[in-house]
């Protein structure tokens, strides 16, 4: 993202999608002096269609960081899932595709089941073991259908500052005495 900031220098419209959540926060902190413009789930529902395009529109660059991340509640909600991680991720692709925007959609290594010793590379067929996995899987597959100009970015696991994630569950572990 940087590297394509500094080919335009740095005055491409840049929309993150997701951006009230653990990476999209942290991705708007990392553009700070460039024209971005940071919609968090209340400002721009990804499951909305007409919302997301009206919202990208006039857009160089689009970050995909929304997600339904909750792993055990996918389970339990495959449709909210389903909606966020599939639907959501290909109206942001619709709505790139349809501003001219490069996209850069985030996904997870979820996409496979984890058995292959020594990791997988982009490549790999996918395999998704969970509900969470299978829907960010549907995600990146309407993603790649819409034929955006788009950048998949799997990750593995985040943490930081401001979010539940495994740092901040462990160290709440740790303080309350719990092995």
């Amino acid at each position: 993202v940087r590297a394509q900031l500094r080919r335009t220098g740095g005055d491409v419209r840049v929309v993150v999608l997701g951006a009230g959540g653990l990476l999209g926060r942290h991705v708007v902190d990392e553009l700070r002096g460039h024209d971005v413009v940071a919609l968090g789930r209340a400002d721009c529902d990804v499951t909305h269609r007409a919302e997301v395009v009206a919202r990208v529109a006039g857009s160089a660059l689009v970050i995909n960081c929304a997600a339904f991340t909750n792993v055990d509640g996918a389970e339990a909600d495959p449709e909210g899932a389903y909606r966020v991680n599939a639907l959501g991720a290909d109206n942001a692709a619709r709505a790139a595709r349809l501003a001219g925007a490069k996209l850069v959609h985030v996904s997870t290594d979820f996409v496979f089941d984890g058995s292959r010793p020594g990791g997988y590379d982009e490549l790999e067929r996918p395999l998704p073991l969970s509900i969470y996995g299978r829907s960010k899987w549907a995600g990146e597959e309407l993603v790649s259908r819409v034929g955006a100009n788009t950048f998949l970015a799997r990750v593995q696991g985040l943490y930081g500052v401001g979010g539940a994630n495994f740092s901040s569950k462990l160290r709440a572990l740790v303080a309350a005495g719990t092995p």
